[in-house]
């Protein structure tokens, strides 16, 4: 049983379809490795309610006294020229105008499992509902991670005092480290706390007032990329990968990577398909897990849904951080049919070699280090139509345009921008990226 372990995306994704399936807390926490008590706390936690799926005939009335109800004419402005009962008013809810009324609140919401999934009387129950959403609960749950990490440990009152001790001695010229040493009895915050405060603005002193902090470049932080879901590999290793296409061997396979420029700056999502040696890219601002996804909600919404999942049936990636979402890629539709997403093993590029070998004519266009921010998605399409338009010798001498054009059609190969370019016209050096800057150039110019 996991200890002090927080719970991922995956976990509660669990919980919600455990909910929905009616099995107890006890349960549940099998199935995640937990404690019943954490899943207890995790649901009433992270409830969402829910007040737009009310019956009509009861849509203003939760009253506890609704069947039993005979009143009439509570309200003392009531210009109904019916004779009705009042629970059957469309004009004012009881809740404002009955002073009997009480608001009737469903056993299953004081007791587990404090939620109405898996209720059979969800789309018929006038009461108001409580539901446990697995995304809107990680959500949640981020946004408590991170406003408990910031800001500053310190009271007014302290911040004061402290401020009032230490900002006239920095503008006498004494350093931090002198101050904290001399005063240690007044002071119970490290030097490195001290100048925290003072870069936030928190005290009178500023950096200019300690010349040797102002003299000195900050340190460059070591950007460190964080896996969205650390047990993204569980279930989808490169042996599950091999099970799944001895189980379904017609599958098409497409290898996905990251191609980088400049380091921080815009990268490249590529997509390969194996067979037929085809690839094009996406240009992304950043290089990260959310970037991925995007751009794969990008290609669903623009494909056709069923070609969509056929050529997006297996996708196999390394373990970069920038796919730790698999999760997010397999869930874009609600029908159950979703792309499977499998892992290489660590440090094992060969293991999706067709991507490799694809980037080497990419590099030909495009050199490693190469700054790709100005870059756009047009560039980025160009340089595809030309790699595709290469003819290969694993193909009998044809071009990845033609192969996949021959199977799956001209229109899938339009909405992805990729063209086809004359054997003789086709450029695998850097100087095309040189000439579609100098033609975009020119445009510019004739339209001012």
């Amino acid at each position: 049983m996991s200890h002090f372990k927080h719970l991922v995306l995956e976990d509660r994704i669990t919980i919600q379809s455990d909910l929905h399936d009616g099995l107890s807390f006890k349960k549940i926490a099998s199935h995640i490795n937990h404690d019943c008590t954490t899943v207890s706390s995790e649901i009433r936690n992270h409830l969402t309610v829910v007040d737009d799926m009310w019956p009509t005939n009861r849509k203003h009335n939760r009253c506890v006294h609704y069947v039993d109800c005979k009143k009439r004419h509570v309200c003392n402005f009531c210009q109904s020229i019916k004779n009705n009962l009042c629970k059957y008013c469309d004009q004012v809810t009881c809740s404002k105008s009955c002073p009997d009324y009480k608001e009737k609140v469903c056993d299953r919401l004081s007791k587990a499992p404090y939620v109405c999934n898996g209720c059979d009387s969800t789309r018929r129950c006038p009461l108001q509902k409580k539901f446990y959403d697995a995304k809107e609960a990680q959500l949640d749950y981020e946004r408590t991670l991170s406003d408990s990490r910031s800001g500053v440990m310190i009271t007014d009152d302290e911040l004061a005092e402290l401020d009032n001790l230490i900002s006239p001695l920095i503008k006498n010229g004494q350093s931090i480290y002198h101050i904290t040493i001399n005063n240690s009895d007044q002071i119970n915050w490290s030097s490195k706390t001290l100048y925290t405060y003072i870069n936030k603005g928190l005290l009178q002193a500023k950096p200019i007032d300690m010349p040797r902090a102002v003299r000195r470049k900050p340190k460059k932080n070591k950007s460190i990329n964080h896996k969205v879901d650390s047990k993204c590999r569980q279930g989808r290793n490169f042996d599950d990968y091999h099970a799944y296409m001895k189980e379904h061997p017609d599958s098409i396979v497409c290898q996905i990577d990251t191609v980088e420029g400049k380091k921080g700056g815009k990268c490249i999502l590529t997509l390969c398909f194996v067979t037929l040696k085809f690839q094009f890219g996406i240009l992304r601002e950043h290089n990260d897990s959310r970037s991925v996804t995007q751009a794969f909600q990008y290609l669903y919404s623009i494909m056709d849904h069923n070609l969509f999942h056929l050529l997006f049936d297996v996708i196999l990636t390394d373990n970069g951080t920038e796919f730790s979402n698999p999760t997010a890629i397999e869930s874009l539709d609600d029908n159950g049919i979703h792309p499977h997403v499998f892992y290489c093993e660590p440090n094992r590029s060969d293991q999706k070699g067709s991507c490799e070998n694809d980037h080497s004519n990419f590099r030909r266009i495009v050199p490693k280090g190469t700054n790709m921010d100005p870059y756009t998605q047009e560039l980025i399409d160009l340089i595809f139509s030309h790699v595709n338009s290469f003819s290969r010798t694993s193909l009998n001498g044809h071009t990845p345009y033609e192969s996949f054009r021959f199977l799956y059609g001209q229109d899938i190969l339009d909405l992805w921008h990729i063209r086809y370019i004359k054997p003789n016209d086709v450029i695998l050096k850097p100087f095309l990226v040189n000439q579609f800057f100098k033609n975009e150039g020119e445009c510019h110019d004739d339209v001012h």
